[in-house]
Parts: C-alpha cells; structure tokens; sequence
C-alpha cells in the first residue's frame, strides 16, 4: 500500500527514516536524524512510503519543483533488497506524480551504484550529466538522471 507523508504517523520520524537508510544504504545513512526531522517538516517536501502490514518496505524522498519532481532519496528496506520492491516502489511513484501534472523526475546516484543504476534505467531514467565529487565520505561523482513522463494524448 501507498502511504503518503501526511498519512505517516510516527512520533520521532527523524531517528525513523534514519534508522530505515542506515540499514538500507551499503554507506550508511548520508542524512543524520536531525536532517531528515527537518526535511520531512518542510512544507514542500513530500515522501511516498510503500507499506505492507505496518512494515516500511521503502521510501521515496522528493521536492516538486514547477512541473518537475527532484528525489532525495529512495531507500528499499535492507532485508528485502533484491525482490523487486525498488522497481515496485518505483513504478507507483512515477504514476504518482504523473497524475499531478509532473513531467520529468530527477535524481543523483553515486557512479559507484551500479544496482540502483540499473533499476532507475529499468523504470525509464537515462544518465544526463555527471556531477564531480558530490558525494562525500566516500568521496565519489554522481550520475544526475532523468525520467521523462509522457503526457497521455486528450
């Protein structure tokens, strides 16, 4: 099930989603409790969870800017990796936005990463620029992708 960040209801969701991303991130988690506390309060920063009796599966982190949708995060439970659940995860957020009027998704990717690659090239991102030490601890560049979304035909 798809939940939205206004339906999400946990007392501390900073050392949550902190929690979730260090488990699931091989790097551990690139954002402290603070940052994700203050993100998840920001008006215009919305998140997309994928639910399965009370379990957080995964989660995508974004901002919407004009017609465009730019993600922070996407973070797939640690233990459940590897069982379509990126792609799953994926997928309904790109119809999600879809139907609010977005047009393309953005997202950076540590050049390193050569599984989440795979899976944002499987659900229709292509490279489009690389980003030079934009990662730190470990240092490393970032591949900007880009998903474009098709307007259905009126």
């Amino acid at each position: 099930m798809l939940v939205t960040k206004k339906e999400i209801s946990v007392a501390n969701i900073g050392e949550e989603l902190w929690r979730f991303s260090n488990s699931s991130y091989t790097t551990g988690s690139p954002w402290t409790e603070t940052q994700f506390a203050e993100d998840f309060a920001q008006e215009n920063s919305e998140y997309l969870f994928l639910v399965e009796n009370g379990q957080w599966l995964g989660y995508i982190a974004y901002h919407f800017i004009l017609d465009e949708a730019e993600i922070s995060h996407v973070v797939v439970n640690g233990q459940k990796q590897h069982q379509g659940i990126g792609c799953q995860l994926m997928k309904a957020f790109k119809e999600y936005v879809k139907s609010r009027n977005i047009t393309q998704i953005f997202l950076e990717v540590r050049e390193s990463n050569t599984l989440a690659q795979k899976l944002y090239e499987k659900t229709g991102f292509r490279k489009v620029a690389v980003r030079k030490n934009y990662y730190k601890e470990p240092q490393e560049n970032a591949f900007v992708m880009c998903a474009k979304l098709r307007k259905e035909a009126q």
